[in-house]
């Protein structure tokens, strides 16, 4: 009996399908569409600031928004090689343009003297910005070597320029630390951002910081192996960020330190105090504690020289304060603002490079889960709405200060009235946090890269934090527009204004953005659906948002107790008090008690999974 050919109903073998290039026919038309909207709304800006037009300024930074965003995503998309370098020659001519606007004095109203510098507000960092996305679009599709090597040199050495300006600038005149070296800032960590993600070919030479090269011989030049010059660049960065964080604390602490001297450790009767000497005897081991960085071989060695730097001048500005009055004038207040502002641009300036040259395993996957934000449309579209919610905040504010009755003003702190900090921002959450988080546990369940994670030498709890702080980062820059709405205030106002409730109001979003995104993540643990995830957390959050009802009733049903434990969980109210310069420390303790809660939970779910 003859059996049957098992191969007799296979399919027969197929070649490959036929690979047909992208058509970029329907991206054109949006380029050129986008084109005339983004021509007419510039020419509007620019007209109205000589008179009045028919189409009114506001109405030209509308239209000129769409039309570039579509010139954006066209410049994206297609990828031909004539149109390609037709949007890298407008982001390098608008670069060039924002440093002529930057540098070019200009006279604010009634001065009589011009200023440097002036016009970097608006002018000059909305060209910067601009200039930044066009010619990354241009590089990351440039094919060429050679202009793709410039490209990277431009972007490498703008980053740097920028980066050490923001400091320098802060170190001259001090003020500037308040708006333009935060720009200047956010733009260098935009430009390294932009030339750490570029494609990396072996295949071709790597540019350096200051590459003084000859370009017609690049096709000779041994680039077998790559370079780390990318490693160098980031380096760099950090060592920027370290001197940073040094002159912050070092203006901070250590006038205080030194001109009190000894004095600070006595008593009214010139008796020395056993706990203030004991304190002092803390902050000295302090710093002397990071030495042990010097065990940390896993580390780089730039970090762990910074972390000895710090470690010794800190310890020995309290050893010299404890011994003699090395300063004899009282030194001016530098921690608020000007200290903040510079610490936190070094504090950036180090995040950033640690996560272009750790190999931890902690940092690589932050590394891999902020990536997964960026190069998926939920970043910008998040970015854009916050954007978006801020400026119609930022509107009802403005409007707010200028229909005031002649010789009316708002009471300090005015940013309690700045509505997208406190209304806009509670719908801002509820949604906000949903969609962040809902992709975290649930996306890898869906496409089964989680049991690959729980398979790979890494602990369940590095898995978790590495999301929770990607997650948790991308949340607090996603606020960064509602400070730089009230930034531009200040400039185009011309007032001061008190600001520092600002700070208090970013430490209470801070912690409640631990409770709220730890709720997420542990929720998306527990689910395969994203929407399910999503609709879970911005349900709970929204009941918690009802505590303000509970704290606020007066009804017999709610008893005192009851009202003040419930009331702990109120959010808004607890941003309120911020931005009117109080600070619940309670309050904050218990939102960082949670998030820690649901770490912890979520941390046993996966072992759960794991194990199970």
């Amino acid at each position: 009996m003859s059996q049957a050919n098992p191969f007799a109903t296979a399919p027969r073998e197929q070649a490959p399908s036929e690979v047909h290039a992208d058509n970029p026919v329907a991206w054109r038309v949006l380029g050129v569409l986008s084109l005339f909207p983004a021509t007419l709304g510039i020419a509007a800006i620019i007209a109205n600031q000589y008179g009045p037009r028919w189409i009114g300024e506001g109405s030209g930074y509308v239209l000129a928004a769409l039309g570039l965003v579509g010139l954006l995503v066209h410049a994206l998309r297609d990828t031909d090689i004539e149109i390609r370098r037709v949007y890298g020659a407008a982001g390098a001519l608008l670069l060039v343009a924002a440093i002529v606007v930057s540098i070019l004095p200009g006279k604010p109203d009634g001065a009589t003297e011009a200023i440097v510098g002036y016009k970097f507000f608006p002018w000059g960092a909305m060209a910067s910005a601009l200039g930044l996305i066009f010619f990354t679009a241009f590089a990351r599709n440039e094919t060429d070597p050679k202009l793709s090597l410039i490209a990277e040199m431009t972007l490498n050495f703008l980053g740097f320029a920028a980066c050490t300006l923001a400091i320098v600038l802060g170190l001259i005149h001090p003020p500037a630390l308040a708006g333009p070296c935060v720009v200047l800032g956010l733009l260098g960590l935009g430009f390294y951002g932009a030339y750490f993600t570029l494609p990396l070919d072996v295949g071709r030479p790597r540019p350096l910081l200051f590459p003084w090269f000859d370009v017609e011989s690049l096709s000779v030049r041994d680039a077998s192996i790559p370079s780390d010059d990318r490693y160098r660049a980031a380096t760099l960065l950090g060592i920027l960020g370290v001197v940073a964080v040094l002159i912050a604390l070092g203006r901070t602490v250590a006038p205080g330190v030194l001109n009190e001297g000894p004095a600070a450790l006595k008593k009214l009767n010139q008796s020395y105090d056993t706990w203030k000497v004991v304190g002092r005897a803390l902050m000295i081991a302090l710093g002397l504690s990071g030495l042990f960085a010097l065990r940390l071989k896993a580390w780089p060695i730039w970090i762990r020289s910074s972390i000895i730097t710090l470690g010794i001048a800190w310890a020995a500005v309290f050893v010299v304060g404890s011994f003699t009055k090395a300063l004899p004038n009282a030194p001016e207040a530098y921690m608020v603002p000007y200290g903040i502002s510079l610490l936190g641009i070094g504090l950036a300036f180090v995040a950033l490079a640690v996560l272009s040259t750790s190999d931890s395993h902690l940092v690589v996957l932050t590394r891999r889960e902020l990536a997964a934000y960026f190069y998926s449309p939920i970043a910008y579209i998040v970015l854009a709405g916050m954007a978006g919610s801020s400026a119609l905040g930022y509107y009802v504010f403005t409007d707010s200060i200028a229909s005031l009755p002649p010789g009316q003003s708002i009471p300090e702190p005015i940013v309690r009235s700045y509505q997208t900090l406190t209304f806009f921002a509670v719908i801002q959450t509820i949604f906000l946090v949903p969609l962040l988080t809902m992709r975290t546990f649930s996306e890898e369940k869906r496409t089964g890269t989680l049991e690959v994670l729980l398979t790979a030498p890494v602990q369940e709890s590095t898995i978790v934090l590495s999301k929770f702080i990607a997650t948790w980062s991308f949340f607090m820059l996603s606020w960064m527009p509602a400070a730089i709405y009230l930034i531009g205030f200040r400039v185009a106002g011309g007032q001061p204004f008190d600001f520092k409730p600002l700070l208090s109001y970013y430490v209470a979003l801070g912690a409640c953005g631990v409770s709220f995104v730890a709720l997420g993540i542990f929720l998306s643990s527990l689910t395969k659906n994203q929407i399910v995830g999503a609709a879970v957390t911005g349900a709970l959050l929204f009941a918690q948002l009802l505590t303000v009802i509970v704290r606020q009733s007066t009804s017999e049903y709610f008893s005192p107790g009851l009202r003040a434990a419930v009331g702990k969980l109120d959010f808004y109210t607890l941003w309120s008090q911020a931005l009117g310069g109080l600070l619940p420390v309670s309050d904050l303790v218990l939102q960082l008690s949670l998030g820690v809660f649901w770490l912890f939970l979520t941390i046993k779910v996966l072992e759960i999974r794991k194990w199970g």
